[in-house]
């Protein structure tokens, strides 16, 4: 399967074209998996740029996890604040962040002659990960088309901002060497890559693995199961699919109907606060 679709190296071109003229680059970052979520290429890319983390969808994320990544990002000297498109109306964390930018660039531009210029700023990240969702929130509008699926916005597009900023929607992009497993999985359960990339079985599997050491009780009260310490994944998701009642002709279970209420439970937050990384020293 071809997760790097050719839309996706036009859009690297054009990133190092217009990184010209961009002053600040926003990289949105899924705060259940910031590491897996941030594209090593885009960030090498962008080099040298002022540049500002948001851990978007920070509401349905590890509250305590969260904390120790925006301390992990403190201690890199990188400017991290805390989002969810969906519930937060007011975005005054990132326009206090990007304050703190405004007067080294406007002394830059105005040191070459330019008075009054609109900030050019960049929103960049992987598929998925609310780009768009939460440039429509900063401008109180739909600007920009939204959608649940990797890959709706298709091209570049300049929106402008309380008459002083200008931000640059892109499409979102991963890397064509995708050869991390722990990556690919972490995309593939979080709704980052397309689901025919994995098994949906596959996947369910995998996150359970995850949940029944990490966050078993919520396994237990979400879908009123019992789960034993050393009970394989697949027993569990056995347990929750005869709980639902997905059963196949002569009552075979319907492993892959509970892996898609697991998935979609996950992915929507009903299972509660879920981080599946936490940063490393490296």
């Amino acid at each position: 399967m071809n997760w790097y679709p050719g839309h996706m190296k036009k859009t690297y071109e054009m990133l190092k074209e217009n990184l010209r003229v961009v002053d600040l680059v926003i990289i949105i970052l899924d705060s259940r998996i910031p590491r897996s979520s941030l594209n090593p290429k885009l960030d090498k890319l962008i080099n040298n740029k002022e540049k500002i983390y948001l851990m978007n969808k920070a509401d349905i994320s590890d509250q305590q996890v969260n904390k120790i990544w925006m301390e992990y990002f403190k201690r890199k000297n990188i400017l991290a604040i805390e989002n969810n498109s969906l519930k937060n109306k007011k975005n005054n964390k990132l326009f206090e962040s990007i304050e703190k930018f405004e007067k080294k660039i406007k002394e830059k531009y105005e040191k070459k002659g330019f008075k009054n210029k609109n900030i050019r700023m960049l929103i960049v990240g992987v598929p998925n990960t609310g780009k768009s969702t939460f440039i429509n929130y900063l401008t109180k509008r739909k600007s920009v088309k939204t959608g649940n699926k990797p890959g709706v916005t298709k091209g570049k597009q300049w929106i402008k901002i309380k008459n002083k900023y200008e931000i640059l929607d892109t499409p979102g992009i991963l890397w064509p060497d995708l050869n991390d497993d722990q990556i690919k999985y972490n995309l593939a359960v979080t709704g980052l890559i397309k689901d025919n990339i994995i098994d949906d079985v596959e996947l369910g599997i995998y996150l359970l693995d995850y949940l029944k050491i990490n966050y078993r009780n919520t396994l237990i009260e979400k879908y009123n199961i019992i789960i034993n310490i050393d009970e394989e994944s697949l027993e569990i998701l056995e347990k929750i699919s005869k709980r639902k009642g997905f059963l196949l002709k002569d009552n075979e279970i319907d492993y892959e109907r509970g892996a898609k209420l697991l998935l979609k439970d996950f992915r929507n937050g009903n299972l509660g606060n879920i981080s599946l990384e936490i940063p490393s020293e490296e």
